[in-house]
């Protein structure tokens, strides 16, 4: 799958949430983010210039330092691409050795015009907690991360904000922010 299908997707809500849609009013269209693992990152990364999201997650998951042309995924992103994106942005991976490190750590050094929240989760790998009860840890920071953006929940916040931030204090994490205080 590609980006393009992430966006047909947004519009897929917008339409069964209109007036004559089968969803009507039971869709928040207003508040709209886009997530994806490993692939579904690189996904994300080339959606994440449509305006109607209001912020990204990136789990385990980069932009290819070769771009596209690594052959090892079919997107289209770039690292130039990572200026497109307009909203406040969560990357989180499994520390050294996750896959994706070396590509994560790259995209938060290039992301410098919006919000980005950067945690390692030591020693989990490319996997990461995916596969625990509930999706374990990154699903609890990934739901907490929406519930913070997409509905200003300051409990959640408490997880991102502050010089205590909740990942800044557990050392399971190894985080980095920037424009987050």
């Amino acid at each position: 799958t590609t980006g393009a299908q992430m966006i047909e997707g947004i519009d897929w809500a917008v339409k069964a949430n209109s007036a004559d849609g089968p969803l009507t009013g039971r869709i928040d269209t207003d508040h709209v983010a886009v997530i994806g693992q490993s692939c579904g990152g690189l996904m994300t990364v080339e959606a994440a210039h449509d305006p109607r999201i209001d912020t990204i997650g990136v789990i385990n998951s980069g932009v290819y330092n070769a771009g596209p042309s690594s052959g090892r995924s079919i997107t289209t992103a770039t690292k130039d691409t990572l200026k497109t994106i307009h909203s406040p942005a969560l990357y989180i991976n499994g520390g050294d050795n996750d896959a994706a490190w070396p590509n994560s750590n790259d995209d938060f050094a290039r992301i410098d015009n919006v919000p980005v929240f950067y945690g390692a989760m030591n020693g989990a790998g490319h996997i990461a907690t995916h596969r625990h009860k509930n999706g374990g840890r990154f699903a609890e920071v990934i739901t907490a991360w929406l519930q913070y953006q997409l509905k200003s929940d300051a409990e959640a916040a408490r997880l991102f904000v502050g010089p205590q931030c909740g990942l800044c204090t557990d050392p399971a994490w190894t985080v980095q922010r920037k424009k987050i205080t």
